[in-house]
């Protein structure tokens, strides 16, 4: 039986695409799967079959070495026939078993990182561009496989090789097919949810939408926003929280942080809409997939989106909801408003899109490539 090891320095173990996706659908497919990831204190386990282990080390300059060693030990001792490694700062533990230890080695790349460098530390910074420029157009082409989260970044990676696939995050149809969660739902009979799943920073209109709740709970008292995700820096957890102060907004909106993959879909379940207001940075334009939008539609909820090219296509040819510009406050408001009170014409856009996510936007899709690539890796 081949055995595969996942490898991350920053995800945890039990990370969506990650376990959920890519682990588990190697695992029904027959492999030998262990996950190795970033956890907060060190853990062995066995979940659905698949082997974890979490180390606890940061990704920075105190503990990336002992977290590299940390790394290569468990990989080594596992002693897999495919490392399948999940971000720039993995490259060093990916080098040392494709060329020293003879492995076979995926490159699984979630994110346009070249688009990330303005918004980093000068020390981050530095360490990336170090990555991105010199290390990855250097080793990639060595690499077995390159997998990418769409298509905008699988263009970077097929300059280095030629073995690259689109694995989009796309939501597997049986996380939704369950049933309402009484008590969330008794919990939140009386209010109009609107929901806001993934990392919370400014640059992905969470303020924004912050700002038009505030609007919008003049006219609807019974307005509910709901934050699930983790604040991507402090400074922006104070700001949002001493506005939520200000306003005396605290019944209208619940911030829940991270919950587990499969808690999601109860929260969904109980919206009336889903939100993914990314602004049109250089990074989101070329993000056509954002999971969250498959999420909202997996569940039949209407989605309000940026009118960013790619993401706008999607919801336009699905006709499962609005789209607005993610930084003007007045036109998010509105639109909340319309579906609120248009219930008809929001459950249609709701049935859209479950549609489309039934027929083509599923990892059902993305697990038949993704086992493409590993078969195709057994045949050379």
């Amino acid at each position: 039986m081949l055995k595969i090891c996942m490898m991350s320095t920053n995800h945890n173990p039990l990370d969506t695409r990650i376990f959920y996706k890519e682990a588990k659908s190697l695992k029904k497919a027959g492999y030998d799967v262990s996950v190795l990831g970033h956890t907060s204190e060190k853990t062995i386990d066995e979940v659905d079959g698949i082997k974890i282990i979490g180390i606890d080390k940061k990704v920075d300059p105190g503990q990336y070495l002992q977290l590299l060693n940390e790394l290569l030990k468990n990989a080594t001792d596992i002693n897999a026939d495919v490392y399948h490694f999940h971000e720039p700062e993995s490259l060093p533990a990916a080098i040392y078993l494709k060329f020293l230890k003879e492995k076979e080695v995926i490159y699984d790349v979630h994110e346009y990182y070249v688009d990330k460098l303005p918004d980093m530390s000068l020390q981050r910074k530095l360490f990336f561009t170090f990555l991105l420029d010199f290390i990855e157009p250097l080793f990639c082409r060595s690499f077995n496989a390159i997998i990418t989260a769409d298509e905008g970044i699988a263009k970077r990676y097929k300059k280095f090789n030629e073995n690259v696939h689109p694995i989009i995050n796309l939501p597997p149809l049986q996380v939704f097919e369950g049933d309402n969660d009484p008590f969330i739902e008794e919990k939140y009979k009386d209010e109009d949810v609107i929901i806001y799943i993934g990392g919370l920073a400014e640059e992905r209109g969470i303020f924004n939408l912050i700002e038009a709740t505030n609007k919008i709970s003049n006219k609807y008292t019974s307005i509910k926003l709901l934050l699930l995700g983790n604040f991507e820096t402090n400074q922006f957890k104070n700001k949002c929280f001493e506005y939520i102060k200000k306003n005396k907004l605290e019944k209208n909106i619940e911030y829940l942080g991270f919950l587990p993959h499969t808690e999601i879909p109860k929260y969904i379940r109980i919206s009336k809409i889903g939100t993914v207001l990314l602004y049109p940075t250089e990074r989101f334009k070329k993000t056509a997939y954002p999971l969250k939008l498959f999420e909202y539609m997996a569940c039949g909820k209407p989605v309000l989106a940026s009118d960013l090219p790619a993401m706008g296509k999607i919801v336009e040819e699905a006709k499962c909801g609005l789209l607005t510009d993610p930084k003007d406050t007045e036109k998010i408001s509105d639109s909340i408003v319309y579906l609120l009170e248009s219930p008809q014409k929001a459950e249609e856009m709701g049935m859209n899109g479950k549609k489309a996510v039934e027929t083509k936007y599923n990892w059902g899709n993305m697990e038949k490539q993704l086992n493409e690539i590993y078969e195709n890796l057994l045949r050379t």
